[in-house]
């Protein structure tokens, strides 16, 4: 990963705050002796040419910014930058101190990628009940987020 600037670090803090998604994926497998692998995926798709593409500058990391067309009426393309595991801990840990929103989530995030060992084999089934715990607490604060932010509309 590249070294940020505290401005460049605020600014990827922020979008993650605001565009961005922090999250466990859960994915079937069919080629191992467990049929489900967890992996920290952090995305921004947005439909700003600017926003993903800057994301990935910054950072020096993440695969090649995807285009995703969308052709309902009214509806414009977007664009996805997408970093996974180590590489999306390196850059939550870095922009950690100025994230507001999305903080307990990468936190958590974080925590969990420890989880991980650095080859699938060296897993063992307390490893997968930890992830498992982590994507299940993922869940659920992203749904806390949400009811507070509703919460406080109703209460202004």
């Amino acid at each position: 990963m590249k070294n940020m600037t505290i401005a460049e670090a605020a600014w990827l803090a922020g979008i993650i705050d605001g565009e961005g998604s922090i999250f466990i994926m859960r994915q079937a497998r069919k080629d191992r002796e467990r049929t489900v692998n967890f992996i920290l995926r952090v995305t921004v798709e947005s439909t700003d040419a600017i926003m993903a593409p800057t994301c990935k500058e910054i950072t020096g990391e993440g695969e090649k910014i995807r285009q995703n067309s969308d052709n309902r009426p009214n509806c414009s393309d977007r664009l996805k930058w997408q970093v996974n595991g180590k590489k999306a801990v390196r850059i939550l840990k870095a922009i950690l101190p100025y994230m507001m929103v999305k903080k307990d989530q990468a936190e958590a995030a974080i925590k969990f990628q420890e989880t991980t060992k650095k080859h699938w084999r060296n897993m063992e089934e307390i490893d997968y009940t930890k992830q498992e715990e982590f994507y299940h607490l993922l869940k659920g604060l992203k749904t806390s987020s949400k009811l507070g932010k509703q919460s406080d509309k109703i209460v202004a």
